[in-house]
């Protein structure tokens, strides 16, 4: 059995044992899985007053911390579940975050100046995700520009992950990492100009909130090296 097989079959063990188990949750069947969104009504005052005073940027550095704790097939912790259901919560009203509806896109464009040298990087996040269970597909495509200084090398890479409620556990729901996957390049010559664009597909699994974010690791001609990283996009079924 290959990597890929093996995630996809341990994911399946995550869910089979939830799959006839009840839920809490108003206006939803007994016997659905409910949406983070929907998950998100066992919320407290206090969690939401917690999650109200976090800063856009705030928010979007918790996204990218969780992304990069959890291994596909995790369960989150209590905290890391409380912030994903806030941010479920909010997504009608939080511009940076859209609902599913086939696919769609986003444009990113971040400009930064380190160590005698100026880098822009733009591009556009793709992603189409199945609900519930099918083949998921998120791309790459992005350019970084040298505006000033002289490189050595430039690395780019976007990552994804996908997270779903696999089950109830006391007052909150359990929910796992279900997905965890990326693209990436690197180029040590030509650094004027750098680009990726990259597909990949993938098998999901209740996929009920995805996060993007993307990423230009700069080293200087002076052996110097700094990261630049957009903000994470999220999309909530």
């Amino acid at each position: 059995m290959n990597k890929k097989m093996y995630l996809l079959f341990l994911s399946c063990l995550l869910v089979l044992p939830f799959i006839f188990s009840h839920t809490n949750v108003s206006a939803k069947s007994e016997d659905e899985f409910p949406t983070l969104e929907e998950a998100s009504q066992v919320l407290t005052s206090e969690d939401k007053e917690v999650y109200a005073s976090m800063t856009d940027d705030e928010k979007s550095e918790k996204e990218i911390f969780i992304a990069e704790k959890y291994d596909e097939g995790s369960i989150l912790s209590e905290e890391d579940t409380i912030f994903l259901l806030n941010q479920a919560r909010n997504v009608k009203n939080n511009p940076g975050i859209e609902l599913y509806n086939g696919s769609s896109s986003k444009a990113v464009n971040k400009a930064l100046s380190k160590y005698g040298t100026k880098v822009t990087l733009t591009g556009t996040m793709y992603q189409n995700i199945a609900t519930v269970v099918g083949t998921s597909t998120f791309r790459g495509n992005l350019t970084l520009t040298a505006n000033s200084g002289a490189l050595k090398k430039v690395a780019l890479a976007r990552h994804h992950s996908a997270y779903g409620v696999v089950g109830w556990s006391g007052k909150l729901p359990t929910v796992g990492r279900v997905y965890k996957g990326s693209v990436s390049m690197s180029k040590s010559s030509s650094l004027n100009t750098t680009r990726m664009d990259k597909t990949t597909k993938y098998s999901s699994i209740l996929p009920s909130y995805t996060t993007m974010y993307s990423q230009a690791t700069v080293t200087t001609a002076k052996g110097d090296q700094y990261t630049v990283t957009t903000p994470s996009w999220s999309r909530a079924q």
